[in-house]
């Protein structure tokens, strides 16, 4: 009978313990695969300079429809930082930026993202961005220093990309207010 065919694979818990890491490996191995033959067949190549922007404040952490409990991308946070690094993988030359309110030991809403340690690994870039996010408040600040410090530099940019609910305080409301401009 079936019943009968998985027991014979059952084994006591602890001869599982390393084994289980190892199918954990694999699983995240595998997952992060797919997701790099997906963008890689999917999306084409985007030119030039791009800056990414993804929104992490406290209103992104609202469920969207249909999210499961495991396995599924299940909040607007989620998707805004999965669809930037899609982006970053696609950009040949690219900087990511996530931001919500100043936190604790910061002034700044936004932090710039090095992804470097974590490259080619989707899965651990998303882990990364998600403990950078918990450094920022929970409001949302639009980061407007990030394109004004284009603007001063005369820093070309090809490609603006802002994922976010835009939930926007009233920080910082007139970007024409900065008189060096």
């Amino acid at each position: 009978s079936a019943l009968e065919q998985v027991n014979q694979f059952k084994v006591p818990l602890e001869k599982t313990k390393g084994k289980l890491f190892e199918l954990k490996t694999l699983y995240s191995d595998s997952i992060n695969k797919a997701l790099k033959i997906s963008i890689e067949r999917n999306l084409e190549e985007i030119k030039g300079t791009t800056v990414i922007i993804c929104d992490v404040s406290g209103s992104m952490h609202t469920p969207i429809s249909g999210g499961k409990r495991y396995g599924s991308v299940r909040t607007s946070f989620e998707v805004a930082l999965i669809l930037g690094l899609m982006i970053k993988k696609q950009s040949k030359n690219s900087e990511f930026y996530i931001f919500s309110s100043p936190g604790y030991f910061s002034s700044e809403c936004y932090i710039k993202v090095d992804l470097k340690e974590q490259q080619n690994n989707i899965i651990e870039e998303m882990k990364y961005l998600k403990d950078q996010a918990n450094a920022l408040g929970g409001g949302t600040d639009f980061p407007y220093n990030i394109i004004l410090e284009k603007v001063k530099k005369n820093q070309k940019v090809d490609n603006f990309v802002i994922l976010s609910d835009m939930m926007i305080s009233d920080g910082y409301t007139d970007i024409s207010r900065d008189s060096n401009l």
